[in-house]
């Protein structure tokens, strides 16, 4: 037996003689504005108009926004410490985040700003303090060097991890 769905949220009123008179306005409980309606002719036409978008984007977007920084900043929770020596570029885990197994993207900046990638490299982890990996050493014009880890924490749970040392 088919089934007719209704669109959410509903609207449990609807003021005709507003519509006929230039419009009305379909707010939600809170008072933003859902949508525009208005007659035109015999049929009841709905709009989504700026000024509606605008009141629905002031309150999903302070929430929006609270969860992508959180996820960045669990995404983000490695650290890792860079150091160039004579052998190569040596990265370390830092910060309190164990590293898991992921790969070790290595980039360096000439002096106009422009950044190349210059080695990767699969590790399998390393905890706080912990040599990660030895990659190669930056070419001679770098004026700074900026790793990347992608992969998982301990736990299996994915990760990214940066750091950053800047060249004399």
């Amino acid at each position: 037996k088919a089934r007719l769905s209704w669109p959410a949220p509903a609207p449990s009123e609807i003021d005709l003689r507003s519509a006929r008179e230039g419009g009305a306005d379909l707010l939600s409980a809170h008072g933003v504005c859902m949508a525009h309606y208005e007659i035109d002719g015999d049929r009841l036409v709905w709009t989504l108009p700026d000024a509606c978008v605008l009141d629905e984007l002031a309150v999903i977007l302070p929430e929006v926004v609270s969860y992508s920084a959180a996820l960045l900043d669990y995404l983000f929770r490695g650290q890792l410490e860079v150091t160039a020596t004579a052998r190569g570029t040596v990265v370390k885990a830092a910060g309190s985040v164990t590293l898991g197994a992921g790969t070790v993207d290595i980039f360096w900046d000439d002096a106009r700003g422009v950044r190349q990638r210059f080695g990767k490299k699969q590790v399998r982890g390393a905890k706080p303090g912990a040599v990660l990996g030895t990659l190669a050493a930056p070419p001679s014009g770098a004026h700074r060097v900026t790793v990347l880890f992608s992969g998982k924490d301990s736990r299996g749970n994915p990760m990214v991890a940066t750091g950053t040392l800047a060249l004399p």
